[in-house]
């Protein structure tokens, strides 16, 4: 006979479950399933199955929740007015859900969000300075706008999926992993090795210590304001340079580049310039 196939006591359930290695909160998932009758007698003594089956039912769950979460989030939206501010509707909607269960969806079968994705993808959800649902929001697949100014962050490793990220006047230094960063604002940090950021699109290096910036010529919009930047041969790719306040005195490589602001720099030849569109000096 089954070591606890007769039981119905919840106490001497739990109990026995113990011993297979099943806590509490699991042990009380398979006790409801029991008395449901989704689970037999004879599944009592497999701690494989039990294991495996729950699992299973985690993941219906969570594929339920997520049509659920998908289905309501986008007739909140469809009822809002044409001015309603969408970020911040989608912020407080999310900021109330445990999406730890999405987020396992996610990693076990990447479809079962792209309905919700399908709608939300295009929208850049502003979460404030909020950190942590803005790391789960972009594992999600979501465009996240998260401003970090003024606080005392220090690593920012698992920020690198964000679409715009605000670190102005912190005291980072490391942004080895914010290569995929669409948007970055690093004025006023303490910033010097910009080497693995050569896919950002809009970059803020202004007022930084920042020298090196042959790794950056893909950038489209970057401003080097303020700094000690000296050769910019290699940002004759980008579409806007400001290279006010700098040391800058040749900029014969500079003539695709669309708009150039040279405000308050030594530069006296731009003879390579006239294809520029809009020239600043």
């Amino acid at each position: 006979m089954s070591k606890i196939s007769n039981l119905k006591n919840w106490n001497q359930f739990r109990y026995d479950l113990r011993e297979f290695g099943f806590n509490s909160p699991k042990a009380s998932i398979l006790y409801n399933l029991y008395l449901d009758g989704e689970i037999l007698d004879k599944d009592l003594d497999d701690s494989k199955y039990l294991k495996s089956f729950l699992i299973e039912k985690k993941i219906k769950e969570t594929e339920k929740d997520s049509k659920y979460i998908k289905d309501d989030l986008l007739s909140k939206i469809s009822s809002t007015g044409a001015g309603s501010d969408i970020s911040s509707l989608i912020f407080n909607y999310l900021n109330d859900l445990d999406l730890s269960n999405l987020i396992i969806a996610y990693k076990i079968n990447k479809k079962t969000l792209n309905y919700i994705l399908y709608d939300l993808k295009d929208r850049i959800i502003d979460v404030g300075d909020n950190k942590e649902l803005a790391r789960k929001l972009s594992k999600l697949g979501f465009k996240v706008k998260l401003d970090l100014s003024h606080t005392k962050v220090k690593d920012v490793s698992a920020l690198g999926s964000v679409h715009t990220l605000n670190l102005n006047y912190t005291k980072i230094k490391d942004v080895s992993t914010l290569g995929k960063v669409h948007t970055l604002d690093l004025r006023w940090t303490l910033v010097t090795n910009v080497s693995a950021l050569s896919n950002v699109h809009t970059l803020d290096l202004s007022h930084t210590k920042v020298k090196n910036v042959s790794a950056l010529g893909n950038v489209h919009t970057l401003n080097l304001s303020n700094t000690k930047v000296t050769d910019v041969s290699a940002l004759d790719k980008g579409h806007t340079l400001d290279l006010s306040y700098t040391l800058v005195t040749d900029v014969s490589a500079l003539g695709k580049v669309h708009t150039l602001d040279l405000t308050y720099t030594h530069v006296t030849d731009v003879r390579a310039l006239v294809k520029v569109h809009t020239l600043i000096r």
